[in-house]
Parts: structure tokens; sequence; C-alpha cells
């Protein structure tokens, strides 16, 4: 949910394309690392 709110710009209009780029960035590898994390517990 909060990584779709950085990628929304009309939902995070005040949020600087760096800042968006980072936030974007770094929710998005804790995804993956949580997802992976799942996985390896359902094994």
């Amino acid at each position: 949910m909060a990584l779709a709110e950085v990628n929304d710009r009309e939902k995070s209009p005040a949020l600087h394309e760096s800042d968006r780029e980072l936030l974007s960035g770094t929710l998005s590898g804790l995804s993956a690392a949580i997802s992976t994390e799942k996985a390896k517990d359902h094994a």
C-alpha cells in the first residue's frame, strides 16, 4: 500500500522526484525480501 502511495503523484504531490525514487526502491526491496522470507517459512 505504501508503495502505491509513493508511486501515485496525485496522492503524494509534495514528494520530490528524488525522494520518490529512493522510497520506491527501498519499499520494493523490502517487499521482495519479505516475500522471500515468507516463501522460505512455507517450504
